[in-house]
Formats: C-alpha cells, sequence, structure tokens
C-alpha cells in the first residue's frame, strides 16, 4: 500500500463515520485506533492483486 493508498483510506474511515453523526474527535480516534492496532490488513483482500 503506497502513501497516497494509506491517506486515502483514512480520509474514507473518518468521513463515513462524521456521515454516521461521530463527533469530530471521536471519529479521529476511532480512525487512528482503527488504523494503529492493524485492523484494516484483516480485511478480505482482493486475490487478482497476488
Amino acid at each position: 500500500m503506497t502513501p497516497k493508498d494509506y491517506a486515502s483510506m483514512t480520509d474514507k474511515v473518518y468521513e463515513e463515520l462524521r456521515k454516521q453523526d461521530w463527533g469530530t474527535s471521536a471519529a479521529l480516534e476511532l480512525t487512528k485506533t482503527y488504523f494503529t492496532s492493524g485492523a484494516y490488513k484483516n480485511e478480505p483482500q482482493n486475490h487478482e492483486e497476488e
């Protein structure tokens, strides 16, 4: 994953939380936790990329 891909994914997660009426600081904290925990790596991957 390139830095640009990572940044784009981070923005999408944050914006989706904001759409769900999460407060700014809560959305930011959850977004940081999601990425620092490595949870994004456990999502299904596209096997065509292998």
